[in-house]
């Protein structure tokens, strides 16, 4: 195995693309289990189009239909090429890696200490859940499913207080729930 191969096996192993997203200052907002989603950051983008995989460590915008993995991100972000993409994760550039190490434990910690952004995630996915369940229960509603998933989008970027979180998705659920029987 080639050096490069070595190190591309290394990062696709090691760096996980949401963390590096949310290094370089993205906030992705969740849309699914193990899915994210944000402004694409390659094109004009009016509407959350580009998706985090989480379990396949990929992306894909449906707007501009660009998508890879974490070093193809990063080559798009820093307009470098392979290599610089590759030495800019592998730490050929010390500050660069302590700076991306920093950012990375300062959203560790403000998480930790976000008790609403926690709320939120769980609401949120309580709501992904009964959606994805709806849209295999009842495949008709999948265009409805779609209009909710946008406005949960929407009403997460105004960054809202826990207790109108609470009640914008008890009112979801109560929706959700009217539309299964």
């Amino acid at each position: 195995m080639s050096e490069l191969s070595e190190e591309i096996e290394y990062i696709n192993q090691n760096y996980r693309i949401l963390d590096v997203v949310r290094d370089y200052g993205f906030e992705p907002l969740p849309a699914g289990p193990n899915r994210w989603r944000m402004l694409c950051p390659f094109h004009n983008d009016s509407a959350p189009s580009l998706i985090i995989y989480e379990d396949t460590n990929g992306w894909f915008c449906f707007g501009c239909r660009a998508g890879s993995d974490v070093l193809e991100f990063v080559k798009r972000v820093e307009e470098c090429d392979f290599r610089k993409a590759v030495s800019l994760l592998t730490g050929d550039n010390p500050e660069l890696g302590k700076a991306l190490l920093k950012k990375r434990a300062e959203r560790l910690l403000e998480k930790k200490a976000d008790p609403i952004d926690k709320v939120l995630r769980e609401l949120n996915f309580s709501i992904s859940v009964a959606l994805r369940d709806l849209s295999k229960a009842r495949p008709q509603e999948i265009p409805w499913i779609d209009q909710k998933f946008f406005e949960i989008d929407q009403f997460l970027i105004e960054k809202p207080e826990v207790e109108h979180s609470y009640t914008f998705f008890q009112g979801l659920m109560k929706e959700v729930a009217s539309r299964s029987v």
